[in-house]
């Protein structure tokens, strides 16, 4: 390995080299949390101290100057200069212990008001703001210009997309609402980080996995779940880390008596390993180490449910087959912590389509806890477990208060630097403030709206703060503190619009819209709505296209800006109003299925059945979808999944919906008999076969469930018939005739006599008809398949006249009956 490499990869790692050279001890200056100590060198202040420095763009000059030249030495001490200036950013707005200036002069020149100010425009994309009190937001500010601005000076070095990716994302993660042109500068940085990482080998198993990791992270950040779950599993593979959700006996509560099965994650790491002298981040830290400044995991202390599941000692119960026992498994790596905890990203998500239930997280946060082994995995996990027994009666106390223990973690110094930040970007840890808004939110979901009301006013977080005024029914109050607010920042685009969510009022959207000279995202976003609810739907469409120009990561947006095209019957808008909905929400099943009908509307049939494919995949039980799939299908031939579709809508409907023909479209059934029919003695008879194989099943279903549809009944004698199965259509004519007979509206409803004539007629031609028939049975003989068929066809004929005399005759279809009969008698 090249001699740059080994120190670029020992910088990824954020792991030690045994080198004496001033690049070895850059690298292990970050090994060690000196990154304060980085931005005081030489190289430095050359770059970031100058009477002209005032804004991070003065600095890219400076580092495409120093870095142009063609020394991998030089290249990567100007970008350990960035990284140093994001990992110092993170540990203010992060990790902690909080950064105090003192009097490091870069430090000061960072955190001046001016670079600030400039810092704070800069880091704004695509007119979205960054969080107001963003702690030392010039500190992000150089490292985006380094690390991203300047990314393509550093030739010499092959983990720079790395660098540009982290620092993107964490860009991203401060932003008031995600930008489109920050995601799109991430997601090129991940592409060629992901060309890079496929030319190593084995022995960078470790990166390999937490790049997956980080790959999958960026990617549920985004919505794309699927996607991210697909990175996790690959993690997972790079590292050789096995895990499996299972059950073993054990007790829950303190006055439990037997055992019960209990879910559980049995997991294993691969066994550490070294490689290029440089020793991998995913070893385990010492036990004895860590546990000294893991945050707290306060205990339970209930009355009735244990603190951890007891389970069975090994050995105790015969049945227990697990190679490895739950109460007695090894450390997990810190990495391999991490890949656990992200596949229980989804707290919200109840839907076992889409994830993993609450239920089924709790072993995997558990594991993870069972091993104390750095300082940030072990706050996320704390965290997910927070957020798992937020909504339990006996566990929801616990949560809130170790989400305090938390936040309050923070601003202490009992954890070195390089734990903390150690791991960081394996995981989702939300941000200092973010941590302090989800304990405010915890706390109004308690009814302690108070307490939650003083962190957010702390949080200058108005729109948090408004609704919890309003919780407290003090509208007055919400508009008082919006106000004042506004006299201290007239100009502010988002008080504005704060107070135009309390009066409902549009005119404070325009005069936001007005005052950021048209930038504001949200206040045209805010007015679309507005009109949306007044259904004035062509001001509501030309705003939220002006909105969404601006930033367009916003799926309810143009998912509402979709209605709004549809009630004005604007297809083209439409389509692209919910195909950019659902790109970034891909799992929004509505959204596909009304992509589907405008599509249908424009004609685009095939476009239109993929969306609802879609649609289905996310919400498997709904009827309305399944019939709108069901007869695009049949509009482009797909016959197979038009079987399909009418099956689960017989398995969803049968026994809630009183009209039966809501049940089976006996019409879309006939169209498929034929279909199934054609092709049969020709070249087509394997494909025709199975789909009238599929048609045949589909029929006994249906009939097994609703064996009165005489329809259903009619339509299937059809289908045996020209299928050469003579006994089963003469038998299932009978059941049609038999339905109409038993029918109370029969002698009330002309239509339905009128049905049931034609039944009972086809049914005396199929006696005629079939009745003569010979068939052959078991043993070889032959004989009529109905040899009194003229008698049991008059039977039914006359059955039906007597019934139905006394109300019909006279009519035209009485009098086809009696004529019917009388053929019949003529014959005999």
């Amino acid at each position: 390995m090249a001699a740059a490499e080994h120190f670029e990869w020992a910088l990824i790692r954020g792991s030690a080299v045994e080198d004496a050279t001033e690049i070895g001890e850059i690298v292990n200056a970050f090994g060690n949390g000196e990154y304060a100590k980085l931005l005081s060198s030489a190289r430095a202040q050359t770059i970031l101290l100058d009477e002209q420095t005032n804004s991070p763009k003065a600095i890219s000059e400076k580092v495409w100057k120093v870095s142009a030249v063609e020394s991998w030495e030089i290249q990567l001490e100007v970008l350990s200069i960035g990284v140093a200036s994001l990992y110092l950013f993170l540990q203010g707005a992060w990790t902690g212990p909080l950064i105090n200036a003192g009097e490091d002069k870069v430090l000061e020149l960072l955190t001046s008001k001016d670079f600030v100010t400039s810092s704070q425009e800069y880091l704004k994309a695509n007119q979205e703001p960054i969080y107001h009190l963003t702690p030392k937001p010039g500190l992000l500010a150089v490292a985006r210009v380094i690390l991203v601005d300047c990314s393509h000076v550093f030739t010499q070095l092959k983990t720079k997309s790395i660098w540009a990716a982290r620092c993107l994302f964490v860009q991203q993660r401060i932003l008031e609402n995600s930008a489109a042109s920050v995601l799109e500068g991430l997601n090129n940085a991940l592409s060629e980080s992901n060309a890079v990482l496929e030319s190593l080998d084995d022995s960078f198993s470790d990166v390999i996995g937490q790049f997956r990791l980080e790959y999958g992270l960026v990617q549920h950040f985004h919505h794309k779940d699927e996607k991210a779950v697909s990175n996790f599993k690959k993690a997972q593979e790079a590292t050789k880390f096995t895990w499996e959700l299972t059950g073993a006996l054990g007790k829950r509560t303190k006055f439990q008596t037997f055992d019960v099965s209990q879910l559980v994650v049995v997991a294993e790491s691969a066994k550490p390993s070294s490689s290029n002298g440089v020793n991998v981040s995913s070893a385990i830290d010492s036990k004895s180490t860590v546990a000294s400044f893991v945050p707290s995991n306060l205990d339970l202390n209930d009355d009735t449910i244990l603190d951890k599941i007891a389970f069975t000692a090994p050995g105790e119960n015969e049945s227990e087959t697990s190679k490895v026992h739950p109460s007695n498994q090894g450390n997990l790596s810190p990495l391999d912590q991490s890949i656990l905890l992200a596949y229980c990203l989804n707290v919200k998500n109840t839907n076992p389509v889409h994830g993993l239930t609450n239920e089924q997280m709790s072993p995997f946060v558990a594991r993870v806890l069972e091993n104390p082994n750095n300082w940030l995995v072990h706050s996320m996990a704390l965290l997910l477990r927070s957020r798992l027994e937020g909504d339990k009666s006996r566990t929801i106390e616990r949560a809130a208060l170790q989400l305090q223990v938390l936040v309050d973690q923070i601003s202490t110094d009992d954890a070195p630097v390089e734990q903390r930040m150690r791991n960081f970007f394996s995981l989702l840890m939300p941000s200092k403030w973010q941590l302090e808004r989800e304990l405010a939110e915890r706390y109004a979901a308690l009814g302690v709206i108070r307490s939650a009301l003083q962190i957010f006013e702390r949080l200058e977080m108005w729109d948090q703060a408004v609704e919890c005024y309003q919780m407290l029914e003090n509208e007055a109050k919400a508009e008082e503190i919006v106000r004042q607010q506004l006299e201290i920042h007239p100009d502010s685009p988002k008080l504005l619009c704060i107070l135009g969510d309390i009066k409902k009022n549009p005119q404070y959207y325009e005069k936001a819209w007005e005052v950021s000279e048209g930038h504001y995202s949200r206040a045209m976003r805010s007015l679309g709505t507005h009109y949306f609810r007044k259904n004035e739907h062509e001001k509501a469409l030309e705003a939220y296209e002006k909105g969404l120009a601006i930033n367009p990561l916003f799926p309810t947006s143009w998912f509402v800006m979709g209605c709004s095209a549809i009630q004005l019957s604007d297809w083209e808008k439409a389509v692209v109003a919910f195909s950019r909905c659902v790109n970034i929400e891909g799992d929004n099943s509505e959204a596909w299925a009304n992509l589907a009908s405008v599509n249908i509307k424009l004609g685009k049939k095939r476009e239109a059945w993929h969306a609802l494919r879609e649609a289905l995949r996310l919400n498997y039980d709904n009827y309305r979808m399944w019939q709108n799939y069901l007869y695009t299908s049949i509009d482009i031939g797909e016959f197979s999944e038009a079987i399909l579709a009418m099956q689960r809508i017989l398995e969803l409907r049968w026994d809630k919906d009183s009209e039966k023909e809501n049940v089976v479209d006996v019409e879309i059934l006939r169209i498929l008999m034929q279909e199934s029919l054609k092709g049969r003695g020709d070249g087509g008879a394997d494909q025709s076969s199975r789909l009238a194989n599929r048609v045949s099943e589909y029929i006994d279903n249906a009939l097994d469930k609703l064996a009165s549809f005489a329809p259903l009944a009619d339509a299937a004698g059809d289908f045996h018939k020209a299928l050469g199965n003579y006994p089963r259509a003469l038998d299932l004519y009978q059941k049609s005739y038999r339905a109409y007979l038993n029918r109370p509206a029969l002698t009330a409803d002309l239509k339905v006599f009128e049905e049931a004539v034609d039944a009972t007629i086809k049914l005396a031609d199929a006696f005629a008809e079939l009745g003569s028939a010979e068939e052959t049975k078991a043993d070889g003989t032959k004989s009529l398949l109905q040899s009194d068929w003229q008698y049991q066809a008059k039977q039914a004929l006359k059955s039906i006249s007597r019934r139905c005399k006394k109300y019909f005759e006279g009519t035209a279809q009485f009098d086809r009956l009696e004529a019917k009969i009388t053929e019949i008698e003529q014959k005999q």
